[in-house]
Parts: structure tokens; C-alpha cells; sequence
């Protein structure tokens, strides 16, 4: 959507969380600013670990929190791009090797395509569709680690990507979520890339990080290493197990619980030994119940530990325990905890900080909150690749909405392609 501003333009990202929809607009000049003027929020009813269960409940919410963001911009969202995530997600290792047409004149976006396009022919798992291709490296002649070949000489193009594929079943129940919301689907990215897109500096991405996103119903992992995602894991353990297991050991509903978490949660040395009382509201309408608050800390205490040891579990599994000295930058509502961080840094033996949406203008203070992390993160990765695939021009390939879901999820696919191939 073009802003009619001279070299801006407006760019809408909308993250589908299991406890939120939000939605962040915002002015990208030709250069790479990102001028935040819009932001929405809106309690999310209609998904359960990441997934879509009700879709009437989800397209509400998702026009609500549209709405919010549209009255505060100004601007009305024709289009998005929007992340996904859940435990359907899978990354697939995948290299590829192809002959170089014309090595005298070099490299070219062609041979580029034609690598990418047989890295992505493998048996897919059945019911899954590719998402996304990480390009984690090309190999120019047996010389490895380029980031981009295009232009240089060579004889042999081999390229290492990372393939992530969804399910089908829950893509499309996205795209019809979105589009039932009068809004259409410009591009749908992983969950983690864009929130590490959000947080993470170059030179831990370059130097080896672990990103960790604990949102409402799941745990996103992504590691970096030589500027690119290596890894990606995520499992359906999130903040909403926090409210489940508040809410069962205190015999009270789950938005009490969540209410007290977000008030007095904390895995700190000050909540754990905590004399202070408060109340809350009992199942029972008119019923109250004094506890204490290190009660709270006692109950989420072993949540937090169990998540950051599948985490450890999953980054050994993987082979990237101690390839990441950058250590592990925490983002999403889960960050909030109090302590965590100390928790963190103890049981994983490496340095740990909390991940915050930087480089960004405007409304800014309304979005370093790490629960924006991925919709910052959204509208950055889509900034990112419309500037290489029209080289810097203001027009972005439009969508025909009278293609079908499962079309316009392949047209996605192919201007992914065009970004590395360029």
C-alpha cells in the first residue's frame, strides 16, 4: 500500500498469537527506516498452542485489533504479511548443486533460482507445504561460506537452505482467518525469524545466538550462526501453562490466574521469599482467598525450569551446545517473568539478556515491549524483501484475490524465491 508520501510506503504485519492478535503498521522508507504508526492488541480466544481452532472467534479478534491500529495510523490495511507458528512446523536441512550457465560472464539470478528451485525437490511429509527457504550459505567451486554469488565466477553453484514446511490444514485456515478479516495474505513468515529479526543484533547473528520466543501457547527457538538461521525448533509449551498451573494449584479460574501472574509472577529471589499477602478472587462469584505471594513463585518456578531445559535440549540435539557464544536473548510475553533471566543464565551456564524491538521510530515506546517482538519483527522481514525484489522501487508485486488459498500460498513462495535469487 503506497503512502502517497515520496519513496514510502506502508507496510502491515499482523502476529496470530494464542493469547493476542497484534497488529503493527508502518512507514518504510526506500531506505530501511521503520517508522512505527500504528499498533493493535486484542485478547486472542480462537487458538490453542498456536493453531487455529475457532475461526469465527480468531477473525473477530483479528479485525478488532486491525481496527485498533487502523483508528490510530490513519491508514486503512488492505494487506499483510503475517507470521505463523505451531509444533506443525518443521525445518528440513536441504543442499543443492547445478552447473553454471555462462561462467564467462559470471554468476547469475537465473543460476541462483535454478539451485534454489532443486534445493526445494525433496519428499515433503505428508500433509506439509513449504513455508519458507532459509539460505544458510552458498558454495562458489568448492569455496565456501558466500553470502551472495551473484556476479562472481565460477564454474559449480551448491547452496545449504534450511526448507521450513507447515500443514497444509493449518496454512490455509490462516489465510482464511486473515482474509475473512477484509485483509489480504502479501506474505506469511516464520514466527521466530521475525521475531529475531526484531531483537537481535548483527553481531550476535553473526558471532552464534540462540533466540527464544515464549509466547501465550508455544516456545519458538531459532539459532543464528554466520548470519542466518541454522536451527529452528518450537514446542507447545508456553505462558499459558504459567495460568493453567496457577489456576490449578490455587483452585481459581484461569483469568484470575492470569491476572495474578501478569501482576506478581516472578521467579526471583524477592518473590520466593516474599512475606507479602494478597487476594484473589475465588471460583466462587463474591469468594476471596488471602495467599501469599511466594506461593505464585512456587508454582511457576518449575514451568520456567522445564521450558529452558527442553530448550538446552533442543539446542544440544541439534549440535549448537557451546557454538553460540552470543548465548541466549529471551523475547515474547514469557520474558516478562520476573527473574527469568537470573534462572536463565543458571541453569544454561551462558550469557542470557532480554530481546526488545530495536531500530525503530515513531510510536517506538508503545513496541520495545518484547510481546511486539514479532510483529516488529513482520513488518522488518517484509520491508527487508521488498527492497531487494523491486532493487529499492516503490511498486511491490500485488496479489490477485481471485486466485485460490492454495495459488496465492505457492505466489508467496515464488516472490521468496525472487528475494534470494536477486
Amino acid at each position: 500500500m503506497n503512502t502517497g508520501i515520496s519513496n514510502k510506503e506502508i507496510i502491515a504485519g499482523i502476529d496470530i498469537g494464542t493469547t493476542k492478535i497484534c497488529t503493527i503498521i508502518a512507514d518504510v522508507s526506500s531506505n530501511g527506516d521503520y517508522h512505527i504508526i500504528g499498533v493493535g492488541k486484542y485478547p486472542s480466544e480462537g487458538l490453542r498452542k498456536g493453531l487455529i481452532v475457532d475461526l469465527e472467534t480468531t477473525i473477530a479478534s483479528i479485525r478488532e485489533s486491525n481496527h485498533i491500529a487502523e483508528r490510530m495510523s490513519g491508514v486503512s490495511i488492505k494487506n499483510a504479511c503475517v507470521g505463523i507458528t505451531g509444533n506443525h512446523i518443521k525445518s528440513i536441512p536441504s543442499s543443492a548443486v547445478v552447473a553454471v550457465n555462462n561462467p564467462e560472464r559470471g554468476i547469475s539470478a537465473d543460476d541462483k533460482r535454478r539451485v534454489l528451485e532443486v534445493a526445494k525437490r525433496i519428499e515433503m511429509p505428508s500433509g506439509q507445504r513449504l513455508i519458507d527457504i532459509l539460505v544458510r550459505d552458498y558454495i562458489v567451486n568448492s569455496e565456501a561460506g558466500i553470502r551472495d554469488p551473484l556476479g562472481m565466477s565460477g564454474m559449480r553453484l551448491e547452496v545449504n537452505t534450511l526448507l521450513i514446511t507447515g500443514a497444509i490444514m493449518h496454512i490455509e485456515n490462516v489465510y482464511r482467518a486473515i482474509e475473512a478479516a477484509d485483509v489480504m495474505v502479501d506474505e506469511l513468515f516464520l514466527e521466530p525469524a521475525a521475531s529475531g529479526e526484531a531483537v537481535l543484533t548483527s553481531d550476535e547473528k553473526e558471532s552464534g545466538v540462540a533466540l527464544v520466543d515464549i509466547g501465550g501457547g508455544t516456545t519458538d527457538i531459532a539459532i543464528y550462526q554466520d548470519g542466518c538461521i541454522a536451527f529452528t525448533s518450537i514446542f507447545p509449551i508456553g505462558g499459558d501453562h504459567f495460568d493453567s498451573d496457577i489456576s490449578f494449584g490455587l483452585n481459581i479460574n484461569v483469568k484470575e490466574s492470569e491476572r495474578i501472574k501478569c501482576l506478581i509472577g516472578g521467579v526471583d529471589k524477592e518473590s520466593s521469599n516474599s512475606q507479602e499477602i494478597i487476594t484473589i478472587a475465588k471460583t466462587v462469584i463474591g469468594e476471596e482467598q488471602k495467599i501469599p505471594v511466594k506461593i505464585i513463585s512456587e508454582i511457576i518456578s518449575p514451568r520456567i525450569e522445564e521450558i529452558l531445559e527442553l530448550i538446552k535440549r533442543e539446542i544440544s540435539k541439534a549440535g549448537f551446545w557451546g557454538k553460540i557464544p552470543s548465548g541466549l536473548v529471551i523475547t515474547g510475553g514469557g520474558s516478562q517473568l520476573r527473574g527469568v533471566i537470573d534462572v536463565a543464565a543458571r541453569l544454561m551456564s551462558m550469557p542470557v539478556r532480554i530481546g526488545r524491538p530495536h531500530n525503530i521510530s515513531g510510536l517506538k515506546e508503545d513496541v520495545q515491549n518484547p510481546i511486539y517482538a514479532t510483529g516488529v519483527g513482520l513488518i522488518k522481514l517484509a520491508g527487508k524483501n521488498r527492497k531487494k525484489i523491486t532493487n529499492g522501487n516503490s511498486t511491490y508485486p500485488g496479489i490477485n484475490p481471485n486466485q485460490s488459498i492454495m495459488d496465492r500460498i505457492i505466489e508467496s513462495m515464488k516472490r521468496i524465491f525472487d528475494w534470494y535469487s536477486k
